[in-house]
C-alpha cells in the first residue's frame, strides 16, 4: 500500500509506550513511495517490553482507520517504574488537567483544562492540525 489519506497532518502516526507506562513516542515516519517502507531514525533510550501502534488511513473515499499494534522487546536490564494513575500534571511551567470518567468500550466525556502560574491559557495553537491530542491505554 502506498497511498493515503492525511489525518491530522500526516499520513502515519506512530506511538511507542513501555508496558509500565514510563516510555512513550510518538513520531511520524517517512514513505518510500518506491517500496511502501515507512522509516524514521529511532533509538530505544531503555530495555523493556513497549507496545507499538501504527495508526493510518488508506487512501479512498469509504477507507477508516486502521491501527495495527504489536509487542517490541527492547533487551538490557529492565526495572519496571511503578506508577499510579493521575489526572494532573505539570509540564514546563503549565499545569494539564483532565476531568471525566473513563471505562473501558464506552464513549465518555471528558474536560481537558491548561493553566499556568494558576490563570487558565487561551492561547493555544494548532497541533498536527488540532488544538489537542489524546492517547489513552489501558494498564495491563
Amino acid at each position: 500500500m502506498t497511498e493515503y489519506t492525511t489525518a491530522h497532518e500526516k499520513d502515519l502516526h506512530l506511538i511507542a509506550v513501555r508496558t509500565d507506562g514510563a516510555g512513550f513516542q510518538h513520531v511520524h515516519p517517512e514513505l518510500d513511495t518506491s517500496t511502501g517502507t515507512w522509516s524514521v531514525p529511532w533509538t530505544w533510550d531503555e530495555a523493556g517490553t513497549y507496545r507499538v501502534y501504527a495508526d493510518f488511513t488508506p487512501a479512498g473515499e469509504e477507507a477508516e482507520g486502521i491501527t495495527l499494534t504489536r509487542a517490541i522487546e527492547v533487551a538490557g536490564d529492565f526495572t519496571p517504574v511503578e506508577t499510579e494513575a493521575q489526572t494532573t500534571d505539570e509540564v514546563d511551567g503549565y499545569t494539564v488537567s483532565l476531568n471525566g470518567d473513563l471505562t473501558a468500550g464506552t464513549s465518555s466525556e471528558l474536560t481537558i483544562s491548561v493553566e499556568r502560574d494558576g490563570q487558565p491559557v487561551t492561547t493555544l495553537e494548532p497541533y498536527l492540525g488540532a488544538f489537542g491530542h489524546l492517547v489513552a491505554r489501558a494498564r495491563g
